[in-house]
């Protein structure tokens, strides 16, 4: 029902209305009232109406308004009050001081209205529905409970559009409700539904079509990120390549750019960095580029300050602040480094280029690294893409393009994009080599090709390479050979079989070292006997091996026939000289048997140029033919690189050269830093040597700064 509509019609009506009126109507009409008398109330306020109207009006609407009268009308009571307020002021104010006493004031009529208002939101709230609460805001703007009305038509709708979910739902709300609480958050999801349901296939197409008929939504940019993400997924160079011409508005272009850089990169080197430079003039960090190129052809250092560390350049002063509880040297212009228990990677310039999430790091080799959370591991490019999440129990490096991996006990293989190139359905598995890789399945082992065929067919639980179509395999712990195809080609009869060295395989058959050919032949068998660490020495090397006969040692040459007389207690091994032992001490023999030095010695080694040896006096160097290179003065010698030496006396090393010590002995630890330098460090404090000019390399950050 229209209440205005309704209340002209009757005001309308008034004005034609003859009945008489005066003051005592009024009176009567109150004296009624007040005893219940509902009907000679309603009667001469009716009758008062003419001359009366507002006091009058005032009367029938309480009279209307009483819930347990005959005359409860809600409708009834809100147009005479209306009325009684609109002529209230036209009204003589001596009827106004007159009547007063009767509750008919401003207060009065207002305390009336919230009466009716109160009847009507009761109602309201009865109903419960949105299109009550929409005709109580517009029938009764004054009302006390207007907001709290509005709050719950909106909520109402709101929730409405909510549960719909759609876009056209809220874009309904929204127009509807223009100056609603809840309009923004409306408005957000209107944008968000729209975007949902124009691209909830995920495809490429559906993200370029959004943006095609959406240019102002605020959803713009998450389908512009949809699309680099789609595009880049390869994490190619070629993929990325193809987004910056494709997609040159794209605000996600330069991250393009930077993440083509850094795949085309894996190769780490100044050439790889300069090709990129002539291949790609529009990089848009060349500036940055040229400092790289600068830097891969420099040497930094780690460096310690109070506990922390950071790097230094090689005249010693600071590139990178020591802000890290831990770092690594730099590899492929990337230092792993630690900080509050977690690992990220930073660049030359110290900038973070993997966050600080990881639990471990290791080492970029091409541009890859094992990542470790929460004790799972994955594969991530050096431009922070994982390759492999963070799920696998194991993980090996990549070889022949191939990495193996393990989750949920079993192991596959994947490629540098992440793609599975072989099932996970091995129970171990190992790195490619030379393009096959030993596996496990239902406790057998056997060898793969790249395309997960068998080189080598699952038939024992040991398997070994012997030639390229022939494999060791172990049964009933004894050994033999067989082929691709598990065909046993010799039977296992050995103990051992080595791997060929010269032609021949050395071997243990019935507690005698033998001699096998390529084909798994016994070709030489001369009652040799079995000897501590015969599987090492007992492999030939420049045509020689050692052997032993009734308790002597001696060389055989591949033929199998005596090149060195049994005749030794012991012998070792050496490319150029041979150590031999007599009456318990050592000396070394040339390559034709001749003494060159004499038994003196308690223990002896040796490599292609040094013979590292020992006596009473400590330890020391000598050449091929004895002449002394480090005196025998040392607890300790140890060759680092070249003809540089780390000599020990007690806990403490230095370095020796040429018979020369080159630094003090008094370092905690000395190594290999790159090629040119060694890493020195004393009492915590790090120092790098430069091999080429002697000149120790220092920090010239001290603690207090």
């Amino acid at each position: 029902m229209n209440f205005k509509v309704t209340r002209i019609c009757f005001l309308i009506a008034l004005l034609f209305m003859s009945a008489p009126a005066n003051a005592g109507k009024i009176k009567k009409g109150f004296e009624a009232l007040e005893i219940h008398d509902y009907f000679k109330a309603k009667k001469k306020f009716t009758g008062g109406l003419k001359y009366n109207t507002s006091i009058a009006a005032y009367g029938l609407s309480i009279i209307y308004s009483l819930p347990n009268t005959p005359f409860y009308s809600k409708d009834s009571a809100y147009v005479y009050l209306e009325l009684s307020e609109e002529t209230y002021l036209a009204t003589k104010s001596r009827k106004r001081i007159k009547w007063a006493s009767y509750g008919w004031t401003v207060g009065g009529i207002l305390e009336q209205r919230r009466l009716i208002e109160r009847l009507y939101y009761q109602d309201a709230k009865t109903v419960n529905s949105i299109e009550g609460y929409t005709t109580f805001i517009a029938s009764y703007p004054r009302a006390l409970q207007r907001d709290e009305v509005i709050l719950t038509r909106d909520s109402m709708a709101f929730f409405q559009a909510v549960n719909l979910n759609t876009a056209s739902a809220y874009n309904s709300f929204v127009e509807e409700y223009p100056t609603s609480m809840y309009n923004d958050i409306a408005r957000d999801n209107y944008f968000d539904a729209q975007f949902s349901e124009m691209t909830g296939d995920g495809s490429l197409a559906s993200y370029i079509e959004f943006i095609e008929l959406n240019s102002e939504s605020p959803m713009m940019i998450y389908a512009e990120k949809e699309i680099y993400a789609i595009v880049t997924e390869p994490n190619t160079v070629e993929a990325y390549d193809v987004f910056i011409r494709t997609y040159p508005e794209n605000p996600y272009v330069d991250s393009a750019w930077w993440q083509m850089y850094q795949v085309y990169i894996s190769d780490y080197n100044d050439s790889a960095l300069t090709k990129f430079k002539t291949i790609y003039p529009s990089f848009p960090y060349i500036s940055r580029l040229d400092k790289e190129i600068e830097f891969a052809n420099s040497t930094v250092f780690p460096n310690r300050v109070e506990e922390k560390y950071g790097f230094i350049d090689i005249e010693g002063n600071q590139i990178i602040a020591a802000d890290y509880i831990e770092v690594t040297p730099f590899h492929e212009g990337l230092a792993v480094v630690a900080s509050n228990g977690k690992y990220g990677v930073v660049d030359f310039e110290g900038k973070i280029q993997i966050p600080f999430k990881y639990d471990a790091i290791s080492e970029f080799v091409g541009g890859l690294s094992i990542v470790e959370v929460d004790e799972k591991l994955g594969l991530m490019h050096r431009n922070g893409v994982l390759v492999l999440d963070c799920e696998y129990d194991d993980l090996g490096m990549m070889s022949d393009g191939l990495i193996y991996g393990s989750k949920a006990g079993k192991y596959g293989y994947f490629d540098a994009q992440g793609r599975t190139r072989i099932p996970e359905k091995y129970d171990d598995a190992y790195d490619f080599a030379n393009g096959i890789a030993k596996v496990e399945i239902y406790g057998l082992q056997a060898y793969i090709d790249i395309y997960d065929v068998f080189v080598a067919q699952p038939a024992y639980p040991e398997i070994d390479i012997f030639t390229d179509s022939l494999f060791v395999f172990t049964k009933d712990g004894l050994m033999g050979l067989m082929d691709r195809l598990a065909k046993v080609i010799v039977p296992a009869q050995f103990d051992e079989i080595g791997h060929l060295q010269d032609g021949l395989a050395i071997a243990v058959l019935d507690e005698e070292i033998v001699y096998l050919n390529e084909k798994g032949e016994v070709v030489i068998q001369d009652e040799f006997e079995v000897y501590p660490n015969f599987a090492y020495k007992g492999e030939f090397l420049n045509g020689e091996a050692v052997a032993v006969k009734e308790g002597k040692y001696g060389h055989i040459d591949v033929k199998g026939n005596t090149a060195l007389s049994f005749k030794f207690e012991n012998l070792g091994i050496g490319e150029s000289a041979i150590p031999f032992q007599k009456e318990g001490l050592w000396g070394v023999l040339n390559r034709s048997g001749k003494i060159v030095i004499s038994p003196l010695y308690e223990n002896i080694s040796i490599t292609d140029e040094f013979v590292f040896a020992s006596n009473e006096d400590g330890n020391g160097v000598m050449n091929v033919t004895g002449s002394i290179i480090v005196p025998f003065i040392y607890d300790n010698v140890e060759l680092l690189q070249k003809d540089i030496f780390i000599v020990r006396k007690g806990n403490l090393l230095g370095i020796l050269q040429n018979g020369e010590l080159l630094t003090s002995i008094v370092y905690d630890s000395v190594e290999a830093f790159e090629e040119e330098f060694l890493f020195l460090s004393k009492e915590g404090q790090l120092s790098y040597y430069e091999i080429a000019t002697g000149k120790v390399i220092t920090s010239k950050v001290t603690e207090s700064e």
